[in-house]
């Protein structure tokens, strides 16, 4: 039955067919489904929390942020997409993240990192909805009992039962006729919420509007990542591939007609409901903006009654329609698991089977709702350890890391050194990917073409050296990624450190090198060294490193006035270079003096800011390791080391050092 039509329909894929792929993920769907599953699993009742966010960010962060997430994930999906569609045309179609994770990183990847966080979060947004489908039902049972007295956890396990009934359906592809009508519902209640907002909003009864963000700077930083991880929620989704396996062959760009319906019904409802809300309620905006709808002096609702019960049931539908979505690559793994391939769907032997261990599942998931008391602090918990956007980019940057071109044995670094070769020569498999990519970078050409061009060329970098290359030469040499100078580099044929501009953690900034000639020395404080050891961090991972270096350079030059150490973390999130929130992790940085005695001191200075540009200059190409640098008195790189300091390299950096003293 299934299992031919599955082996004749479906392309080959990268590991053998099982019953998951069979019976789960059928490949019967057009691009209209598609773009019903997309709608169901993105635009979901999560956005009624956009206005909260609102009430974190003020008008302007808020609104960027809303189009930023827009934009970074529509683009993330699309390169997602663009990938799962490449394979396919090779006849290698995925239908899963671990399947991409299998053939991308390996199997322990796939089945051990990216399935588990996937189906955590998974399962995660079956408990939110379980737990807001709850306060639905129990905000319609009030409208009609004001005077009740059931408890939120018995309106959870009603919830849980109409979810129990709808998990047994089959297959994702079975799912198209509710989700059509969910996306009917998204668009009804999101309408309802801006509806009400305004007329709240405009009536004589209007809350005052204050648009100010309260707290202390601490509570305002809190709820600014707060309010993110809420945003990130609203247009998290992890289940790209397997919406895009329910798609019947060929599946090139039926998943982009798909996303563009998505998308438009993403931008109609969080735009409107957000800005409507937020505009109606201020910072009094409530994490579920339907609560907002009740006067909570007067008890009375601020719209009819009717309309309460109408749009809770709305949202109630839909809920249901959500968490069976995200239901189905837990379902895939568990048919996987308990049925048989070689039997038919609904035989018996796979029937009972897949009766009992899903209801188990949802039974289990609506006993933790039920113990779960706020939505709102769910949804932020849920944007804060939802990986899923992490773990799609790092499948599409070790897909194009692997495949895009060979990777060199040789990389040319500062000066001639010996560097460990382990590297196997990768051939190119996706220049069709490439110039895809390219293609939609070319769609959005519409400022700068140098600028542009600039980015192309980073992208060719970064497609030809990825995040796994660094680890693994981080697993193999732990950081060591090459030895160090045993002798000082000759000043002729030495490079001139690029100008770097930092900040001490007191909020004062530098730029580095310190030379006679630059214009950042202030005489009283911070004299013109002849040495300055130069400490380069760009991950937590490689502080140890540092240290290793730096500790026995302090012990031993400590009393000298003529040097310089500077320990540079390279902090390139843009997040975290927003003036409030670098004001607040400097101060949170500030490191005491251990060495108040030593007339030397290790100076911890931050870059932030994508610093790209600087790395290309100097051929930093790991970024999980220490980069040492010894600058001479006129900012030129005279020596250099990395990872951790063996006793040998230590001794050369200390003989390097008072030889430049004596020279300079």
């Amino acid at each position: 039955m299934g299992g031919e039509e599955r082996s004749e329909d479906r392309p080959k894929r990268g590991e053998d067919v099982d019953a998951g792929s069979l019976f789960v993920l059928k490949s019967k769907g057009t691009w209209w489904h598609c773009g019903f599953h997309l709608t169901t699993s993105i635009v979901a009742p999560a956005l009624l929390s956009l206005p909260y966010a609102f009430k974190f960010l003020g008008w302007v962060a808020g609104i960027s942020c809303l189009v930023g997430g827009a934009a970074v994930t529509f683009y993330s999906y699309t390169l997602l997409s663009l990938t799962l569609d490449h394979h396919a045309s090779l006849g290698h179609r995925y239908l899963r993240f671990r399947d991409m994770a299998h053939h991308i990183l390996g199997p322990k990847w796939g089945r051990y990192y990216v399935g588990p966080i996937q189906m955590a979060v998974c399962y995660g947004v079956v408990i939110a909805n379980a737990l807001l489908g709850g306060q639905c039902l129990k905000a319609m049972y009030l409208v009609t009992q004001p005077n009740g007295e059931m408890k939120l956890f018995e309106f959870v396990i009603i919830f849980g039962c109409l979810l129990l009934v709808l998990a047994q359906f089959p297959s994702f592809h079975s799912l198209r006729y509710i989700n059509s009508f969910s996306l009917l519902l998204c668009l009804l209640y999101s309408a309802s919420a801006a509806a009400a907002s305004i007329y709240i909003g405009k009536g004589s009864n209007a809350p005052k509007k204050d648009y100010t963000i309260v707290g202390d700077q601490e509570t305002r930083v809190f709820g600014i990542f707060n309010a993110m991880a809420i945003i990130a929620t609203t247009y998290g989704n992890g289940i790209i591939p397997e919406i895009q396996a329910t798609i019947s062959a060929p599946v090139k760009g039926k998943m982009m007609k798909g996303l563009c319906m998505c998308y438009l019904v993403v931008i109609v409802t969080y735009f409107t409901v957000a800005i409507t809300g937020y505009w109606a309620f201020g910072n009094k905006a409530n994490g579920f903006i339907f609560t907002n709808f009740l006067n909570a002096e007067t008890g009375h609702y601020l719209v009819p009654t009717w309309f309460i019960f109408l749009v809770n049931l709305f949202t109630v539908l839909q809920l249901s329609a959500v968490a069976v979505v995200y239901l189905q690559p837990i379902n895939d793994i568990l048919e996987s698991v308990i049925s048989d391939p070689t039997k038919k769907e609904f035989s018996i032997r796979n029937a009972i089977p897949r009766l009992v261990v899903r209801s188990l599942f949802v039974v289990a998931a609506t006993i933790v709702a039920a113990m779960l008391p706020f939505f709102g602090d769910v949804n932020s918990l849920l944007g804060v350890s939802a990986m899923v956007a992490a773990v799609r980019q790092i499948i599409i940057d070790a897909n194009t890391y692997k495949s895009v071109s060979a990777l060199n044995k040789h990389h040319q670094g500062l000066f001639s050194f010996t560097r460990y070769e382990n590297h196997d020569s990768l051939p190119s498999k996706m220049p069709a990917l490439r110039s895809t990519t390219r293609s939609f970078l070319d769609f959005y050409q519409f400022g700068n073409k140098k600028a542009i061009e600039d980015e192309r060329t980073r992208l060719n970098d970064e497609m030809n050296r990825g995040y796994f290359a660094d680890m693994k030469e981080f697993k193999d040499h732990g950081g060591k990624i090459a030895a160090a100078n045993k002798t000082i580099i000759p000043a002729a044929s030495a490079i001139k450190f690029p100008v770097l501009a930092v900040t001490f953690s007191n909020g004062k900034s530098l730029k580095l090198p310190i030379t006679p000639n630059s214009n950042e020395v202030d005489t009283e404080s911070l004299a013109v060294p002849k040495v300055s050891l130069v400490c380069l961090s760009f991950r937590a991972s490689s502080q140890e490193m540092i240290s290793s270096w730096s500790k026995p350079f302090l012990e031993t030059f400590g009393n000298r006035k003529d040097l310089q150490l500077f320990e540079v973390s390279f902090i390139d999130k843009w997040l975290l270079g927003l003036a409030p929130i670098r004001k607040l992790l400097l101060r949170v940085l500030q490191k005491p003096n251990n060495n108040e005695n030593s007339v030397l001191q290790r100076q911890a200075v931050y870059a932030f800011g994508d610093h790209y540009n600087f790395r290309k200059q100097i051929k930093v190409l790991n970024l999980l390791t220490g980069y040492i640098l010894l600058l001479d008195k006129s900012g030129r790189i005279r020596w250099q080391g990395f990872g951790t300091a063996t006793p040998e390299e230590v001794s050369q950096l200390l003989s390097c050092t008072s030889l430049l003293l004596e020279d300079q």
